[in-house]
């Protein structure tokens, strides 16, 4: 499929810019310390590691799809944006929309790949009980 071919060819910037930008709003969120922001942390973890696995081993061995990897890339450049939908500097605010992303890349991993979304379920399991 021609969207399968464009998104292996993710440029590695945005890849690059992710990897960067990623801890700041990891440790921004785990400093807010109400359960949902640490929550959003931890699953944003777990979709980057899930992420640059399935970008260096075959993917056979990861079993998550070019699809799957687009989704997350997408969903982490979106939680990396301080200035999206809803500014995250808003207070009590800032981070719904950036949790409902995350939340729809998990649905769309789910729904159109199930074998994608068994490897990460445990994971994802132990967290959001």
């Amino acid at each position: 499929m021609e969207f399968d071919r464009r998104v292996t060819e993710a440029k590695d910037a945005d890849i690059r810019d992710v990897a960067h930008r990623l801890p700041v709003v990891v440790g921004i969120l785990e400093a807010g310390g109400s359960l949902f922001k640490v929550q959003m942390a931890a699953v944003a973890r777990i979709l980057f590691d899930a992420y640059v696995r399935a970008r260096k081993a075959d993917r056979k061995e990861t079993r998550i799809s070019a699809g799957t990897n687009a989704s997350i890339l997408a969903a982490l450049q979106y939680l990396c944006d301080p200035l999206d939908l809803i500014p995250d500097y808003v207070p009590g605010w800032g981070f719904v929309d950036d949790a409902y992303v995350l939340n729809l890349c998990i649905r769309r991993i789910r729904r159109s790949d199930r074998r994608g979304y068994v490897t990460l379920e445990k994971r994802l399991r132990r967290i959001l009980k």
